[in-house]
């Protein structure tokens, strides 16, 4: 009698989930190594990012229910413009220019790229993706019935 209605996708939802997912766990990951005075720790880069994209991700999954819907999608443009950059500098360069573009000796990381492909791609898609996957894991709980969760 009463059936439960999907929404539709809100691409406003899906940019402001974007921008937070993008630019937010970057944006601490910065200020946190800044004031804790941190260099060359990609890994704990990559750690770090990853906490606060899911802290960001159960927090607005939390607030706003509805926006698991567009923030399992998060992740599809920053890994779409970090695989062109990648097709792009194998085109232009070929593979060698591709190594170049993730890992070059004299890069400010002391190996991962020139900076800008860290701070720009690679780390905000890390982001994005594990943005995404709490949301998704969110969606999934949130459409499945009552009775396949107990």
């Amino acid at each position: 009698m009463f059936e439960e209605l999907e929404r539709e996708f809100s691409g406003t939802s899906w940019l402001l989930q974007l921008f937070c997912a993008y630019l937010g766990p970057v944006l601490a990951l910065g200020v946190l190594a800044n004031w804790l005075d941190l260099k060359d720790t990609t890994i704990m880069d990559y750690v770090t990012t990853c906490l606060f994209s899911v802290a960001a991700a159960k927090v607005i999954g939390r607030l706003v229910p509805e926006s698991v819907v567009e923030g399992r999608w998060v992740w599809t443009v920053p890994a779409g413009l970090e695989i062109f950059c990648v097709v792009w500098a194998m085109v232009s360069g070929g593979i060698g220019s591709v190594v170049q573009l993730f890992y070059a000796e004299s890069g400010p990381k002391g190996g991962e790229g020139s900076g800008w492909v860290l701070a720009l791609l690679t780390i905000p898609v890390w982001s994005c993706l594990c943005y995404s996957v709490v949301m998704w894991r969110g969606f999934v709980r949130r459409s499945r019935p009552a009775s396949v969760l107990q």
